[in-house]
């Protein structure tokens, strides 16, 4: 069931629509590529910086136009009182212009309404990852410390 969120951000309030099911299944497809070692590597405790040199790296201006186009197509920008547009390139362009901060919020605002689900924000979603990321490292130690005290070397 698509869902539509409000936010004002700056001056102007955007109304994100939540994307159909193949649309948001291809938006995190990409995400995941791009983000994925910075998410890595922030949720194993390096350093941020490295995240975000790895995050630099990776990251092109396909990739965010892509996001931004994706997710622009399901927003409505109110800049001026009572007079709604869709958030296209086009628009993104003039409105962004100069304001590259707001734009980022915008798409972390979109990102949220489209992937946090029942979870929450973004915060709970990365802590509930980092959480499932240190479960899995005690169990894969268990298994280590198991094997080291039998004995067996697991060949």
């Amino acid at each position: 069931m698509l869902k539509t969120q409000s936010k004002t951000i700056g001056s102007a309030t955007y109304k994100v629509t939540s994307l159909g099911a193949s649309q948001g299944r291809a938006l995190l497809v990409r995400l995941a590529k791009t983000l994925g070692p910075s998410a890595e590597m922030l949720l194993s405790g390096r350093a941020s910086a490295w995240a975000l040199a790895a995050l630099l790296e990776r990251l092109t201006d396909d990739d965010l136009t892509y996001a931004c186009q994706v997710l622009g197509a399901t927003t409505q920008l109110e800049a001026v009182p009572g007079r709604s547009v869709q958030l296209t390139l086009e628009n993104q362009e003039i409105h962004f212009s100069g304001a590259y901060w707001e734009m980022f919020q915008w798409l972390s605002f979109a990102l949220e309404v489209n992937f946090a689900g029942p979870l929450g924000s973004w915060e709970n979603v990365l802590a509930a990852v980092r959480a499932r990321i240190e479960e899995a490292r005690k169990a894969e130690e268990e298994s280590r410390s198991q094997k080291d005290s039998t004995g067996k070397s697991g060949e």
